[in-house]
């Protein structure tokens, strides 16, 4: 299936975009987009797909998906039932890599967030480590080019 090119209009001259979707479920179109997408699942659970990496998702997950990489979230078979009174919901932040201007991503400053970014290009998961709550990344969700 070959992905379908999402455009997003932003307000004005907005240097990035927010979207809160609540909904009886998710059955995203397999799409891409330039911007990178910063993705939190609030509720709901399903499979997610980024790239050519399929996995399980569930509420309170962070995810950050690189420019033009091909993703869609779907929620399990039980969303779609007629008497389902659960709601899926979810934040995403979209936004190009240099929203903040060329100069701002030069700076030394800037370089955890580039390297972010970079990490970014297939897909990052963020998680929880351990039992002292501190989060770490999961690089590579895909293999996707």
């Amino acid at each position: 299936m070959k992905p379908v090119y999402h455009r997003f209009n932003f307000e004005g001259r907005a240097s990035f975009g927010m979207r809160q979707v609540v909904e009886p479920f998710f059955y995203n179109r397999w799409h891409y987009h330039p911007e990178l997408e910063i993705t939190w699942v609030q509720q709901g659970s399903g499979t997610r797909l980024v790239g050519d990496h399929v996995e399980a998702f569930e509420a309170g997950e962070l995810i950050i998906l690189g420019a033009n990489l091909p993703h869609l979230w779907r929620s399990d078979e039980a969303y779609f039932k007629s008497d389902n009174t659960e709601l899926c919901s979810s934040l995403s932040i979209h936004f190009a890599e240099n929203f903040a201007g060329k100069e701002f991503n030069t700076l030394p400053e800037t370089k955890p967030l580039r390297d972010l970014f970079l990490k970014a290009e297939r897909g990052l998961k963020v998680t929880r480590s351990d039992a002292t709550g501190r989060t770490k990344t999961d690089a590579g969700l895909c293999h996707w080019r």
